[in-house]
This record gives structure tokens, C-alpha cells and sequence, in this order.
């Protein structure tokens, strides 16, 4: 049964066509989908987006950011010129506004799909309607890629020779797989991951850009991001 009369929504939100399968269906119900019987030959015809969907790849890529500090340490960077802070700081506005986008995306599709077709629809989305129908998919899958260009984070302060807290390192590494697994069954909980995380996202990396370009103008809302980003 739907809800509210299945009124629709005005906003116009952007809905790109991104298929993680050739045949649109999870990838993965099963944990024996995921680490035995893996469907490789419904991977999608996306060499990249492919990589980062079948196991082996995503392995690689975590094994590879967990063991990169001493080679990020090999680089002749130079962490205090004018070019390092200017790359810094287009890194941080960059994904601020793609984490706004995204967000801004998401929720819109959520809010429409909650008014169409109700809470157990959206939260569960046993039809897929929200995954497929309304573009959720899309962004989710978008963002989940975008977790490993995060990992540029953690390479940021490699450069400037700070240590990476553990808390940071498994956060990245913990997020990228937990999003793997949920695009793979095109899980509904991602409803809240994606539109939560990005707007959080879009926050912390307009304070990191204005902290980047202006270190000493303070910020007194900095200690609530934090508390948001743990939460």
C-alpha cells in the first residue's frame, strides 16, 4: 500500500545509469556468493567499476592501502610549498562538493520513495524500486567508489609526516569493504550510510578546505563535526 496517495515530488534530482550487474540483480545474497561461488559472469562490462566489485580486487586495493605508508613516504613531495597546499586544498573542495551532491541526490530520491510508497518500502525495499526504479543505486555505488579516493586522506598526512591514527585507517578501510558488501546485495541500509556519510562528508571537507586554506581561522563548531563523524 502506498503512501500519502503517491504524491509526487517536483524536485528534479540527477538519477545516472550506473549497472553493477548485467542483469541488475544483487550480485551477492549469500555469504558463499560473496567469498565461493562469486557470479563473475555477471560482473558488468566496466573494466574499473568490475574491479572493484569482484573480491580479488577489492582485497587488493585494502591490502595495498594498508602496507602504502612507506611507499607514499617515497615520494618527493614537498609537503610545505605553496603547490602541495593548493593540491590539499582542491582535494578537500573537491569531495565536499561531490559529497553535497550526493547527499542533496540521495535524500531527495529517499523522501520521494518514503511519500510513494512508504517506510517499509524504502527502509526494506523488498521490490526494488528504491535501488533500481527511483536511482538510488546509482549514487550508492558512485559513493561507494569514492571511498577508496579517500584514501588519499591518510596519504595527505604521509606527506606531511604525521603518523595516521588507527581509528583513521581502519574507518577507511572498514567503510570501503561494509559498502562493498552493500552494493553487492544492493542492501536498502545503505539508505542511511550514503545520505548521512555524504552530508557529514560534505561538512568535514569544507572545514578541512577552510582549515587548508586559512589554518588559523577557527572554527567553533569543529568539536560538534567531529562528535557527528563518530556517530
Amino acid at each position: 500500500m502506498s503512501y500519502a496517495g503517491h504524491i509526487p515530488i517536483s524536485t528534479n534530482v540527477w538519477r545516472p545509469e550506473i549497472h553493477e550487474s548485467l542483469d541488475d540483480k544483487p550480485l551477492a545474497t549469500t555469504i558463499s556468493d560473496i567469498f565461493i561461488d562469486f557470479p563473475y559472469d555477471r560482473l558488468p562490462s566496466n573494466a574499473y567499476l568490475a574491479w572493484f566489485l569482484r573480491p580479488e580486487g577489492v582485497a587488493c586495493t585494502l591490502i595495498f592501502y594498508l602496507v602504502s605508508k612507506p611507499i607514499m613516504k617515497m615520494l618527493p613531495i614537498a609537503p610545505k610549498s605553496t603547490a602541495f597546499r593548493n593540491c590539499v586544498a582542491i582535494h578537500n573542495i573537491s569531495l565536499a562538493i561531490f559529497s553535497g551532491i550526493v547527499a542533496w541526490n540521495s535524500a531527495v530520491i529517499n523522501v520521494q520513495h518514503f511519500l510513494e510508497y512508504g517506510l517499509f518500502d524504502t527502509y526494506c525495499d523488498p521490490n526494488g524500486t528504491l535501488w533500481h526504479d527511483s536511482g538510488f543505486g546509482a549514487w550508492a555505488v558512485i559513493f561507494y567508489i569514492s571511498k577508496y579516493y579517500e584514501f588519499v586522506d591518510t596519504w595527505i598526512l604521509v606527506w606531511k609526516q604525521k603518523q595516521p591514527s588507527f581509528l583513521q585507517v581502519y574507518h577507511h578501510t572498514g567503510v570501503a569493504f561494509c559498502m562493498w558488501i552493500g552494493v553487492l546485495s544492493q542492501s536498502s541500509w545503505l539508505v542511511f550510510a550514503v545520505t548521512l556519510n555524504a552530508f557529514i562528508h560534505t561538512l568535514m571537507y569544507t572545514y578541512f578546505f577552510i582549515k587548508t586554506v586559512s589554518p588559523t581561522t577557527q572554527i567553533k563548531a569543529a568539536k560538534h563535526l567531529t562528535v557527528a563523524q563518530i556517530t
